[in-house]
């Protein structure tokens, strides 16, 4: 004896399968390739470069992120990510600052601090 419930979920995945073959699929070949997109190359934002405001503001943001931190030293990637930077522009800001002291912790990461803490 065959259970109902056998048939009717025979049924289903076939309604499933044409269903599927229904749908309409972008080609992939239609879609553009992104690495063919001159617009990203142009913006400044996707290139990394800040104009003068921008790095002021991210410094800034570091600075602040350094002096309300209850541990003394903290980690470039962490101050990159907090102020919305890339972790080369990140270091590049720092190591322009006098105040602040590039170093590396003991696991090998970068790590800043303020020179007069």
């Amino acid at each position: 004896m065959v259970d109902r419930r056998d048939r009717s979920d025979r049924r289903d995945r076939s309604d499933r399968r044409e269903h599927s073959d229904r749908r309409e699929r972008p080609d992939r070949r239609e879609r553009p390739d992104r690495r063919e997109r001159p617009d990203r190359r142009e913006d400044p934002a996707a290139t990394g470069e800040l104009d003068e405001q921008q790095r002021e503001t991210a410094l800034g943001r570091m600075l602040g992120a350094l002096e309300s931190s209850e541990r003394q030293w903290q980690s470039i990637p962490e101050l990159a990510s907090k102020c919305g930077v890339t972790e080369a522009r990140a270091r590049e800001i720092l190591s322009s600052e006098a105040t602040v002291v590039l170093s590396r912790g003991k696991s090998g990461r970068e790590i800043a601090r303020l020179e007069n803490r």
